[in-house]
Formats: structure tokens, sequence, C-alpha cells
């Protein structure tokens, strides 16, 4: 979909499971040390300082980072909360048809589909079965501007989000499943906390 939402301010920088994030690209970006050719020891050791002192810049933020960690956790619960709200108050329902190969023939049905970010799912969408095509009519193009059928897909699609969100609300306010919304999520690796 053109108009897949941003993932938000955290959720990008933690990145999804299975990517780096962007805290642990930033530690990695170090370059190859380039030591003018014959340098002098008084350069030498500069650098040596230099590459010391970088080191040390690193574990800090590296302990900093592991401080702040349930912190970075809320956020990201948030985040996807305000996102998943945003797509539930703003569901525009696209359509298509899909065609399921059977041994007796074929079946033809409409389908429905909106923006919605949820960490579990790889696209930020999500569909829902409206039924059988020729139930809606031939034209797709016809059916897409049917106000009935905008209305059933629109709440069919918000139901699928309600069960998807759950009581992830309640549990955000909650704050003791922070450890759940951790797995969603590679962060910082190689420094999760446990």
């Amino acid at each position: 979909m053109k108009d897949n939402i941003a993932n938000g301010v955290i959720t990008g920088l933690l990145g999804k499971k299975g990517q780096d994030d962007q805290f642990a690209a930033f530690l990695k970006n170090d370059k190859k040390v380039v030591l003018p050719p014959n340098s002098d020891k008084h350069v030498r050791k500069q650098y040596d300082y230099l590459e010391a002192e970088l080191k040390v810049a690193k574990d800090r933020y590296k302990v900093h980072l592991q401080e702040n960690m349930k912190v970075f956790q809320q956020l990201v619960q948030f985040e996807t909360l305000i996102s998943q709200f945003r797509c539930q108050l703003t569901i525009q329902p696209k359509f298509n048809k899909l065609v399921q190969k059977r041994k007796e023939g074929s079946k033809t049905y409409l389908i429905a589909r909106a923006t919605f970010f949820d960490p579990k799912i790889k696209r930020n969408e999500i569909k829902v079965y409206l039924g059988e095509f020729k139930e809606f009519g031939t034209d797709l193009k016809k059916i897409e501007k049917d106000p009935l059928v905008i209305s059933k897909a629109t709440m069919a699609l918000f139901t699928v989000m309600n069960v998807r969100m759950g009581n992830a609300l309640k549990e955000a306010l909650a704050s003791k499943n922070l450890n759940r919304v951790a797995k969603d999520f590679k962060f910082f690796h190689g420094y999760e906390s446990k």
C-alpha cells in the first residue's frame, strides 16, 4: 500500500525482530582507522589515545542504553498503540478479488484490506474476506463505490483490528507485560536485558 504508516520514533530506532536496531547500527559504524603513512610516534600515540577514548565512549553509551531499556520498551508499547488507534480511526478499505482454485473449479472472493501497524506482521496492513465475489456484483469498480459494501468492509476491518489489539491499552497502562513487548522487537543486539 502506498500509504503505509511510519512505525514511530522509537519503534523505528529499535527495528523489528530480525533487524538491526539503529543503536546497534550506530555502534557498529566504525570504519577502519586510517593512520597517515610514515607517521611519527607522537601521531601514532595520539591515534592510540583516540581509539581508547572511542571505546570508553561506546561502553558508556551501552551502559546508558541498558539503564533506559524499560523506558524504551514502554515507548514502543505506546507508539504501537498510537499507530494502531490512528489506523482504526481512519479506515479506508481497499478491495481486491481473490481467486482460490479447488478440485471442482475455483471460487472468487471479495477481500478488503486497510493500513494497520502491528510489529508481529510483516506488512502494515490487514485484510478480511467479505464473502463470495458474486454476492456483491460483477464489476469491482462499482463494488468499490457501493456505500453498503464500504460500510460492511469498514466494520469487518474495525473488528479485526480490535481483536489484534486486544487489551493492549490496559496492558500498557499496567506496564506489567514489558517482557512480551521486548520479544516482539530485536532490542539492542547483544545488549538485551534479561
